[in-house]
């Protein structure tokens, strides 16, 4: 995951976004978490959204800029 973060960096790509299944068993929502991404919501199908801001803060912006303040 590392690796493909830092290819959509060196791409010029500020903010991603992916999706997965809900499913517990799964254990990609955790995964994901553990890595930075943020829920963001759900898709028509119930995929879980997770959004992360990949731009480093020496470029100008904080990692988690665009995260939802609690």
């Amino acid at each position: 995951m590392d690796a493909t973060e830092e290819g959509l960096r060196r791409g010029g790509v500020q903010k991603a976004w992916l999706s997965t299944g809900p499913e517990s068993e799964l254990r990609a929502v955790g995964f994901y978490l553990h890595l930075g991404w943020y829920k963001d919501g759900y898709l028509d199908d119930g995929q879980v959204v997770f959004r992360k801001t990949l731009i480093s803060a020496e470029h100008g912006a904080s990692a988690d800029a665009d995260k939802p303040r609690r």
